[in-house]
């Protein structure tokens, strides 16, 4: 509940991030999570098949330390940003 309160107020910033790669929320925060160092897989499960295609265009975005570390800081109440890409699938069910 935290996490999502945190996201709605953020939300707007994310957008932009995303807008300005010119991808998706969902297609960035998959990315992120495949750039994140402390992470190995990225583990998806798509509701319709159409999604899949948001997933497999974060493997073509690519993100510098730097743009990691400015989505990991949009996200300063639960850390390092461990938990962007499941804030941004939880936001995009909300809506």
């Amino acid at each position: 509940a935290v996490a999502t309160a945190a996201l709605v107020q953020l939300r707007p910033a994310l957008e932009e991030a995303a807008r300005s790669r010119g991808v998706g929320m969902g297609t960035l925060a998959i990315a992120w999570v495949l750039h994140h160092p402390r992470m190995t897989a990225a583990i998806i499960g798509p509701r319709r098949p159409e999604r899949i295609d948001t997933a497999l265009a974060a493997l073509a975005v690519n993100l510098s330390p730097e743009d990691a570390a400015s989505l990991a800081a949009l996200l300063p109440s639960v850390g390092d940003g461990l938990l962007f890409a499941v804030c941004v699938c939880n936001a995009k069910q909300q809506t």
